[in-house]
């Protein structure tokens, strides 16, 4: 799908969409045959304008899972054109291609001297999530790939084999995550992202809670319903979680630059587990 035959996105007040559909919903914003959602963004053009960036670091390696060795392709950006980056190409090979923008909230509190625990259920609020923007100088665009980083890993690493597995198996699994509120799923969508990820267990606060409870999505949210469940199930906008973000955070203060080239792609590892099997993310 060319960027010229991308329907335009309604106003977040005009969600649902499909009034017989969940709260929020985008359904029938794409053909109605559709099978890609948010991805239809990462069109040609949107992909072309980010292949230009490549730099790359390591898949996640948290929770009992192996360190991912890194694949690359050293096709020439200028001759990434046309079908070459066609979306359904892409995925085919099972891969999601554009560029990322990187929000660092644990580098924003170490900054401010603010208080942060990346294993506690707490969220980060939309105050700092537009204090990140701003700071970063960072110009979002329809297509990018959010990536939140709250120092996840760097904080597992500090902690002993014991503790690892401890935190794994606490009775409730909290974690710091984007809040579960109108706010976030409002700035989620008038920023266009095609996909979200962060380098925690969940994307938002942990533990999540509730299922589609509500006929509207301000009451979804209210009651407890899931941010998870608007993007996956109303927008089609795909997650990523235990992304490992430090070395990506490292490169990109060096830079000073906030933006990049992001390939993100399933291992297809026989026997795997998550959705799809052992996905992993190669920058």
């Amino acid at each position: 799908m060319s960027s010229s035959s991308v329907p335009a996105r309604p106003p977040f007040s005009a969600l649902p969409l499909d009034t017989s559909g969940p709260p929020g919903n985008a359904w029938g914003l794409y053909r109605a045959d559709d099978q890609l959602g948010a991805l239809n963004m990462l069109t040609p053009e949107v992909v072309a304008a980010s292949a230009a960036m490549q730099q790359s670091v390591d898949g996640f390696r948290h929770f009992g899972y192996q360190k991912a060795k890194r694949f690359y392709n050293n096709t020439p950006a200028e001759s990434l054109t046309g079908d070459h980056l066609g979306i359904n190409i892409w995925l085919d090979k099972g891969g999601i291609v554009g560029r990322g923008v990187l929000l660092d909230y644990a580098s924003l509190c170490k900054r401010h001297a603010l208080s942060i625990d990346p294993f506690s259920s707490t969220c980060i609020p939309m105050s700092h999530i537009h204090q990140m923007v701003e700071e970063q100088k960072l110009t979002l665009r329809t297509g990018d790939i959010l990536l939140i980083r709250v120092g996840f890993t760097a904080a597992y690493d500090k902690l002993d084999i014991n503790a690892q597995i401890a935190l794994a198996q606490r009775p409730s699994p909290g974690f710091l995550g984007v809040g579960p509120s109108t706010a976030v799923l409002q700035w989620i969508w008038e920023s266009g992202f095609a996909a979200v990820a962060g380098d925690a267990p969940s994307f938002e606060q942990a533990p999540v809670r509730g299922h589609w409870r509500s006929n509207t999505l301000q009451d979804h949210v209210k009651d407890g319903g899931m941010v998870h469940q608007v993007l996956l199930g109303g927008w089609s906008v795909p997650i990523g979680e235990l992304f490992d973000l430090e070395k990506l955070s490292a490169t990109c203060s060096r830079l000073q630059r906030r933006s990049f080239f992001i390939s993100s792609m399933p291992l297809n590892v026989p026997g795997g587990v998550a959705s799809p099997p052992d996905a992993v993310a190669i920058f």
